[in-house]
């Protein structure tokens, strides 16, 4: 884990009852990451502390769910952690489908429009509702594309950028 990239997957967000269960809000769309936690080691995080952690428990169906950790069995032992994030090593990260990315791999990448004029960077992937947006800072401001098929024609981590194909309506933004 030492000098390993590592990515946040869950945010503690409250507490809950006297016996130091914490609010876990998934930063994940694996709910099995979850569901099945118990005896396994994270690493929490905020504001550049750190702290080893391991899951004692965990119950509920998610948003939030609620999880007690090793050594933690107080209401006021557990405050300590809110605001803290549940992060693992970018190795031992779940793999995605075909196609898929995670947000983290997206953000800083350039934006290059069908004719390959840049449009920008992505500065970060809003989760508004049926698709991503992704939000690009560009020299004439900021743009959101809708993270769609129709839109995105090919994502290249290795050369770091994303084409698009502008719809109707943008193309006149940039």
């Amino acid at each position: 884990m030492e000098n390993e990239l590592m990515i946040s997957v869950a945010k503690i967000v409250g507490v809950q009852g006297l016996n130091g269960e914490l609010k876990l809000v998934p930063l994940s769309d694996h709910p099995g990451r979850f569901t099945e936690m118990a005896g396994k080691r994270f690493v929490w995080q905020r504001d550049g502390e750190t702290r080893l952690v391991e899951v004692e428990s965990v119950r509920g169906a998610g948003r939030p769910y609620l999880l007690i950790l090793v050594g933690v069995n107080s209401r006021n032992l557990a405050e300590a952690f809110v605001g803290g994030d549940l992060a693992v090593p970018e190795s031992e990260l779940l793999p995605l489908p075909e196609g898929s990315f995670y947000i983290f791999q997206l953000v800083g990448l350039s934006v290059l429009d069908e004719r390959g004029h840049s449009l920008g960077q992505i500065k970060e992937v809003l989760q508004p509702g049926s698709n991503d947006v992704y939000v690009i800072d560009g020299p004439k401001g900021q743009i959101l594309i809708p993270a769609l098929k129709s839109v995105v024609k090919g994502i290249d981590l290795v050369a770091r950028e994303v084409r698009v194909e502008l719809p109707a309506g943008l193309t006149d933004k940039v």
